[in-house]
């Protein structure tokens, strides 16, 4: 019975859009730019926040410190404001037994210029890593082979 219901409000609704093709057009751009929009905007929340990262075990990953641009160890008992030395991240990579691995990067990104295979001279952006990024992370070279250790 329900459906007969709806079946007649198809009808009616189809037979007023032909009666007024200016407001059908309308209607049904609308609704389309809706749409459009929509999944515009899913598609770019997807990528960045539900997708998990493209990396060996994402939920694994703990970032020490608090990731601010210019770095900081105010997660330390102390509260420095220093950036993690080289020796910090050796002794921690040593003496931990909790962590599969331990990875470095500088949280502040420069633009260095540079040339891939005698191409001309394009300007990058470039973070600093030590040797075990890609092995913690699980990312394999797509070519060639990554940094080693320090």
């Amino acid at each position: 019975m329900w459906i007969d219901s709806i079946l007649q409000d198809i009808r009616y609704g189809a037979r007023q859009l032909r009666r007024s093709p200016a407001f059908a057009i309308v209607a049904i751009v609308s609704l389309s730019l809706g749409i459009g929009a929509n999944t515009a905007i899913f598609t770019l929340l997807n990528a960045l926040l539900l997708r998990p990262l493209p990396v060996r075990n994402p939920g694994e990953l703990v970032l020490f410190g608090n990731g601010l641009p210019q770095g900081s160890t105010l997660s330390i008992p102390d509260g420095r404001t220093n950036l993690f030395s080289r020796s910090f991240v050796r002794d921690l990579r040593g003496k931990q037994s909790s962590f599969l691995g331990v990875a470095a990067v500088d949280s502040t990104q420069f633009e260095t210029k540079a040339s891939i295979a005698g191409s001309s001279y394009e300007t990058n952006r470039v973070n600093l890593i030590s040797g075990s990024y890609f092995s913690v992370l699980g990312v394999p070279a797509f070519l060639g082979r990554t940094i080693g250790a320090f």
